[in-house]
């Protein structure tokens, strides 16, 4: 038989050492997945079963009738939400709305700030072509 060399110590110890590593990565996966079909069948003893029922009735979860979610499985938490609120009916502002200036219409009081419908910014000034004071714009 011949001589080991330094480069045959070297391969074995590589080959040893994926074996180890490999091993582990199997043994971890195997102990971290469990056997959770056992905590499955076994029935929650605080859980009433009805006999001669083949298959029940559907009813409202709790989330439609409390607006509380369910715990999640494995965290024993539960998360609180609230019942979004109906939006309020969108209404159009009227075209003479008072709250609005209109560039070009007469107003009141010469002197006096508004906003457009645009929110562009308009002043009450006195117009030399009328007799009336009306809505310019500011800028």
């Amino acid at each position: 038989m011949p001589a080991r060399t330094d480069h045959d110590k070297f391969m074995i110890a590589l080959k040893v050492a994926a074996f180890v590593i490999v091993a582990g990565l199997v043994g971890g996966f195997l102990l971290l997945s469990g056997d959770d079909d056992q905590a499955v069948s076994t029935p929650d003893p605080a859980v009433p079963t009805i006999a001669g029922r083949a298959e029940p009735e559907p009813e409202t979860t709790a989330t439609e009738r409390t607006g509380i979610v369910p715990p999640v499985e494995g965290t024993g938490t539960a998360e609180i939400t609230r019942a979004k609120p109906k939006p309020p009916p969108r209404t159009r502002p009227r075209r003479d709305d008072p709250r609005f200036a209109v560039i070009g219409r007469p107003c009141t009081e010469p002197g006096e700030y508004r906003l457009t419908r645009r929110f562009e910014p308009a002043v009450c000034r006195p117009d030399p072509r009328r007799d009336r004071p009306t809505w310019q714009h500011l800028f």
